[in-house]
């Protein structure tokens, strides 16, 4: 399994840097990739907020969200429940990094699963690495 968060995630929805690096890593890893339940969350306030910044981007980010919420029924990215003890863990681990708890979460996960964690935030992913050896930047 690779667990992605939200900063990944919303590059299939908007065209910008690192979008196609984006789709490609879906297509290889089709059926390997997770993400807390947390994601569903993230990537609806992210498309969200881009609609209301930029007005007549709504109807893209209505679109976005559609394709979004589908992918979620589909299984195509499985969410999986944060449990009371990776929240715990994922406190601790924003508490030792100074880092938003939401991150964290993310990392808890990947920790949980013993797997991969990509993201777009080197600044998260350079910090995480403190933590697990295993994250990386998309596109590095």
């Amino acid at each position: 399994m690779i667990v992605i968060d939200a900063s990944l995630m919303v590059k299939l929805f908007r065209d910008e840097i690192g979008s196609d690096q984006a789709e490609q890593l879906f297509v290889d890893n089709a059926g390997k990739l997770c993400a807390p339940d947390l994601l569903a969350v993230e990537v609806a306030a992210a498309l969200v907020r881009n609609a209301n910044m930029v007005k007549p981007a709504r109807p893209v980010m209505e679109l976005a969200l559609a394709e979004f919420t589908q992918m979620l029924r589909d299984g195509i990215i499985p969410t999986l429940r944060t449990s009371d003890d990776q929240l715990v863990h994922a406190a601790n681990l924003a508490l030792e990094l100074g880092h938003p708890l939401k991150d964290c979460i993310y990392l808890a996960l990947a920790i949980d699963l013993g797997c991969e964690l990509i993201t777009c935030d080197a600044k998260f992913a350079s910090k995480a690495e403190d933590k697990w050896t295993n994250v990386r930047v998309l596109g590095s």
